[in-house]
């Protein structure tokens, strides 16, 4: 029989991605999520589905919670699929390895890739091309980037994920600098 496995982060499309193909192939494919009603927990694919802790608004109690279901799931595989069960799964690697069999990245190189500005400077310093992009230290600087570059900007979080906290600014005003 084939080990289970358990996506995090069922409310996301990709999560419900991996549900389809891993349960496709007869892979017993567990979802959990913070709430209960998730594309990826309702597929036909999925095996059964989990309520879990928030993982960003109680990240210690994701992760005991994480740690008690992988004990009780032998030879479970983790899949844990945003930034924050991601980054929490590294957290706890060394605790979860004897429950569970996952790839993740080591603390540092997840850290820079998961900071947009340091994606950005890692991504120049190995000479590749990137959109211009400022890290503004305060009012000041907001304001002479304002007065230098031509509208419309691209406004981003440094910790997101997909387009959630993206913006558009079409003028100083939007920008909060007039």
């Amino acid at each position: 029989m084939n080990a289970p496995a358990l996506v995090t982060d069922a409310l996301l499309r990709k999560s419900l991605a991996v549900v389809r193909t891993l349960g496709a192939k007869g892979i017993p494919v567990y979802a959990a999520d913070s709430t209960r009603f998730t594309p990826a927990g309702f597929s036909a694919y999925c095996a059964g589905r989990l309520l879990s802790p928030h993982p960003v608004e109680r990240p210690d109690d994701y992760a005991a919670w994480l740690l008690e279901t992988a004990a009780r799931m032998p030879g479970l595989v983790l899949l844990p699929m945003d930034e924050a069960t991601v980054g929490i799964t590294i957290g706890h690697r060394e605790r979860l390895a004897d429950a569970a069999r996952f790839l993740q990245p080591d603390a540092e190189p997840f850290r820079r890739a998961a900071d947009k500005y340091e994606t950005v400077l890692a991504a120049r310093e190995l000479g590749m091309e990137t959109p211009l992009t400022w890290l503004p230290g305060g009012e000041e600087e907001l304001a002479a980037i304002a007065a230098t570059e031509a509208f419309p900007l691209v406004v981003k979080p440094r910790h997101s994920s997909g387009s959630r906290g993206i913006r558009f600014v079409h003028n100083a005003e939007a920008l909060g600098t007039a």
